[in-house]
């Protein structure tokens, strides 16, 4: 899966927040849910729209260790950090390459000990 980026998905929430584009660009499992509500009570786009404002302020003010981290916890696919958050199992390589990399979050200070921990749970049961 192709890495996904804070400003593209800022732009799909800003944009087509209302109904829901940047969750599908993330590959949230329930976009799908959001998209029939906003199709069939057409009021609600109004409700989403300002919430993907939100979001796209809030992607456009994070940064993007902090984006992985916001990625990994929801269990959106965003490249390395993405398979953190529960695609499947991962070969053995890439679990290390994924904990590195969020390990460097962590020294960095990026992610606090307790995130660290739960994407490791996340990471290590695959």
């Amino acid at each position: 899966m192709e890495p996904k980026n804070r400003t593209t998905a800022g732009l799909w929430a800003l944009f087509l927040g209302g109904y829901s584009a940047h969750y599908f660009y993330l590959g949230d499992q329930k976009a799908k849910t959001r998209l029939l509500i906003a199709i069939f009570l057409p009021f609600m786009v109004f409700f989403y729209g300002i919430m993907g404002l939100v979001d796209a302020i809030k992607f456009f003010t994070m940064t993007d260790a902090d984006f992985a981290a916001y990625c990994a916890e929801r269990g959106y696919a965003v490249g390395a950090a993405g398979a953190a958050g529960g695609s499947g199992p991962l070969a053995p390589a890439e679990r290390n390459k994924v904990l590195l990399e969020f390990k460097q979050l962590l020294n960095t200070g990026a992610i606090t000990e307790e995130e660290f921990d739960r994407i490791k749970r996340k990471v290590m049961e695959g």
